[in-house]
């Protein structure tokens, strides 16, 4: 069946004798029959008082006595896309800032050790030449504090600086995307009680390895450019909105989120 094209009752795909709602997003669990049921006839009235008032009453417009019996479809009930406030298509409610950032949180101790592990051998390169001039100059700390910036600059070779960011990079992005691939969450969001899906899913599992690679790979991105001069100046305040937008979404979703088209949940 043709999926609609915005919210409403249609006809339902899993059964031709019921209306089913779907809220624009998905299908609903909300079904109504198409034929409102049949109403039994009332038992025949004995002649008397009693019969004699409902002969009258039969001539009365019938509006004057009750509202017309009206089919379930014909008034649904309102149903926002998304489901109830903070809350997702099939009711579970969606991750607030404070577990988002406490995941985030974990999750940065874990990348910056595991990454800081395997790119120590580079960030020793990087600064060897700095740690060798403070190390001949311990009795003498007035050398350090003189040096020219220039000459400051000098003493590191950034390209062990560049290897030891892209060990770092590769290191979140791996993590990230094996967790998500195989649990659904990281091991923060684990912590948390929270779960990366589908937007609009149901479903609470593992994401496809390309959804998972594309919302990775935004807040990796990110991040590479606020260890740029000169871009990092507009990098860092992006990465920063980019986090704190979910405060203020109504589907609580990050740009990353957004891009992937995923959501944060409670398990």
């Amino acid at each position: 069946m043709q999926i609609p094209e915005r919210a409403g009752w249609y006809d339902d795909p899993d059964d031709a004798e019921q209306l089913r709602y779907f809220d624009g997003i998905v299908w609903s669990e909300k079904r109504v029959p198409k034929k409102a049921p049949v109403r039994e006839t009332p038992p025949e009235q004995p002649v008397g008082y009693q019969g004699a008032r409902d002969a009258w009453a039969g001539h009365v417009p019938h509006s004057q006595f009750e509202e017309p019996a009206q089919h379930a479809w014909q008034h649904p009930v309102p149903h926002a896309a998304g489901g109830a406030a903070g809350h997702a298509a099939d009711g579970r409610p969606y991750a607030g800032f404070g577990s988002r950032l406490g995941s985030w949180l974990l999750d940065l101790m874990i990348i910056w050790g595991i990454g800081g592990l395997l790119s120590s051998w580079a960030w020793y390169l990087w600064m060897a030449d700095y740690l060798g001039f403070a190390m001949d100059n311990l009795g003498n700390p007035q050398a350090v504090q003189d040096l020219d910036p220039d000459v400051l600059v000098g003493l590191f070779e950034w390209t062990w600086f560049a290897v030891a960011i892209a060990i770092m990079a590769f290191t979140a992005w791996l993590y990230t995307v094996l967790m998500l691939t195989r649990k659904g969450a990281t091991v923060g969001k684990l912590a948390t009680g929270t779960v990366v899906r589908v937007a609009g899913s149901h479903d609470v599992g593992p994401l496809p390895m390309a959804v998972a690679a594309r919302r990775t790979s935004v807040v990796v991105m990110l991040w590479l450019l606020t260890t740029v001069p000169v871009i990092s100046w507009f990098a860092v305040p992006v990465l920063v909105v980019a986090h704190l937008w979910l405060a203020r979404d109504p589907r609580r979703q990050a740009a990353h989120d957004k891009v992937a088209g995923t959501e944060v949940v409670r398990r």
